[in-house]
């Protein structure tokens, strides 16, 4: 693999570790991980490319409003 980009899908508030395994996975290939954090709760893990809170605000929503609903919602 040479400069293939692949996205990485996951909810850093509790696949945190899981990510960072299939990142790192994936950096020792070739490919470079981009990572999404799909996170609906507030949280300190900083390191995905598009973070959960930027997803909530291009939805016209804070993560606090978003963390609010319920996995149905």
């Amino acid at each position: 693999m040479s400069n293939i980009e692949i996205a990485v899908l996951a909810t850093l508030d509790s696949k945190s570790d899981e990510a960072h395994f299939i990142a790192d996975a994936l950096n020792r290939r070739g490919a470079s991980p981009w990572v999404m954090d799909l996170s609906l709760k507030p949280h300190d893990k900083d390191w995905g490319a598009v973070r959960g809170e930027a997803l909530a605000r291009e939805a016209g929503k804070s993560w606090q409003e978003v963390g609010a609903y319920s996995r149905a919602d």
